[in-house]
């Protein structure tokens, strides 16, 4: 298994070259990355076969579900340039020559998971044909940045169901595009909107400082205003649900990984080591490192 993992890229391949491709449903890939204004693009840690000049453009043996949950963008294919913006998903099908790149004066987060098999064809030529468009603006979806977050979990894993369980998550994010599309957008609540969008905002950046003033001015209202509704929507205000998320992903960190805890604190955005280590006691009872001695057994 190909892999990389930092605060602003995570990725995994998960099928060697030349694996026989008998029909079988099978997950090839999953990964995030955010892209800074005037970063690096694409990385050049991806095996050679996924690597695409984005003027050359690629072609690849297998569909690719993007989503890009900040900044904008653009995907070219035969038909041209595409705008892409925050909140777009694109189906990639295979053999279709195409290349994608974020804005350089905004970079973006995209999402991505790699899949191939007849179960698979079978669904997308049924709810998304190839006569119709491979761009869907679905809008900011909290419930799909977790699909692909729990796909990324679910990879590193060394459960010898993994693949079975990648595919049902993959079917589970069709259905949802599905749902989605079938939906008029004017169901989804200007409160709703915000709270998915501030929701995934953290998720995306919670190893850096996040501003919640420059939330509520991204989606154009007041900080209060933000405040108060996440607070009425998820129960608790955005900062104790940013340090929830934080402490989240350091427990996952520390029961899976042999990453050490000063490590941990900047990866899940701490400011520094001792005050993470403060925090997690306050919240848990004990401090890191005997909360991962107690989870020794669950290492991978």
């Amino acid at each position: 298994m190909t892999s990389e993992d930092s605060p602003d890229c995570k990725f995994r391949y998960l099928l060697a070259d030349g694996t026989s491709d008998n029909g079988e449903n099978v997950i090839s890939t999953v990964g995030y990355q955010n892209v800074e204004p005037g970063g690096e693009y694409p990385i050049a840690k991806h095996p050679h076969r996924y690597m695409f000049d984005v003027k050359k453009g690629r072609f690849l043996d297998e569909y690719q579900l993007i989503y890009i949950s900040h900044g904008e963008g653009v995907l070219t294919d035969r038909q041209g340039d595409h705008e892409i913006n925050a909140g777009t998903l694109f189906l990639l099908r295979p053999e279709y020559w195409h290349a994608y790149r974020p804005n350089p004066a905004s970079g973006w987060t995209e999402h991505y998971i790699g899949f191939k098999g007849d179960g698979f064809t079978e669904t997308i030529e049924r709810f998304f044909p190839i006569t119709e468009s491979n761009i869907f603006r679905i809008g900011i979806r909290e419930e799909l940045v977790g699909l692909y977050r729990e796909a990324l979990q679910c990879a590193d894993s060394d459960y010898f169901l993994v693949q079975s369980l990648l595919c049902a998550i993959v079917q589970h994010m069709l259905m949802l595009l599905k749902y989605h599309l079938s939906c008029p957008e004017g169901n989804d609540s200007l409160a709703q909107k915000a709270i998915d969008y501030t929701k995934t905002y953290i998720l995306d950046k919670l190893s850096q400082k996040i501003s919640f003033e420059q939330i509520a001015d991204n989606l154009g209202m007041s900080y209060s205003w933000l405040r108060k509704t996440f607070k009425d929507y998820a129960g608790m205000p955005p900062a104790k649900y940013l340090q929830s998320m934080r402490l989240q992903k350091a427990k996952y960190f520390l029961i899976n990984t042999r990453v050490p805890v000063k490590e941990i604190a900047l990866k899940c955005g701490f400011a520094t080591p001792e005050y993470f280590c403060n925090v997690f006691k306050e919240a848990t009872g004990v401090s890191p490192n005997n909360f991962r001695d107690a989870h020794k057994d669950n290492e991978i």
